[in-house]
């Protein structure tokens, strides 16, 4: 899962996108579950991915077409909540 801050701040949680706002809900408290939509457990700063994007980008002899993966971490959905 591919999460971040926004790239503006609303002035409400209940405004954020769809892939803040379950975590909004899990950490004001008005979540009464975790749903299956927080993900699987690996997760990844969006800044750390664009990074590696313009890395390749910048570096596309290195790169040489391959394909990247980025986690930076891994936790339960309970370590989540």
């Amino acid at each position: 899962m591919v999460i971040g801050p926004p790239v503006y701040v609303p002035s409400s949680g209940t405004q954020l996108n769809e892939t803040l706002k379950p975590l909004f809900s899990i950490l004001s408290g008005s979540a009464k579950e975790v749903g299956p939509n927080i993900g699987s457990g690996g997760f990844v700063d969006v800044r750390d991915v664009s990074t590696l994007h313009i890395w390749a980008y910048e570096n596309a002899s290195k790169a040489d077409g391959e394909r990247f993966c980025a986690c930076q971490g891994f936790g339960p959905l309970q370590a989540v909540a």
